[in-house]
């Protein structure tokens, strides 16, 4: 026998499964997102690197300006994969 209690168990059921794949859409699409987010960054990161050999008073590859550069000093700093920590192509 089915009687309200059923019914709003039902509903709950319903929507509790609703909510966990509008969730699992969210976290989909943020993953997304992140992964979009982080390739710009590396496509920056790859055209932005120390003239010559990476030191002090090099400059940027890209926008002439000295290393590190503004654009990669908005990024966090260069990444530690050469001596001076300059990104190389």
């Amino acid at each position: 026998m089915s009687g309200p209690a059923d019914y709003r168990n039902r509903q709950v059921g319903e929507s509790h499964r609703d909510y966990a794949a509008r969730m699992a859409g969210a976290a989909r699409a943020a993953e997304l997102d992140r992964d979009t987010a982080q390739a710009a960054i590396e496509r920056v990161r790859a055209g932005h690197y120390p003239a010559g050999w990476p030191g002090p008073g090099h400059i940027c590859n890209e926008d002439g300006k000295r290393w590190p550069c503004p654009t990669i000093q908005a990024l966090g700093g260069p990444e530690p994969t050469s001596p001076a920590g300059g990104a190389s192509p």
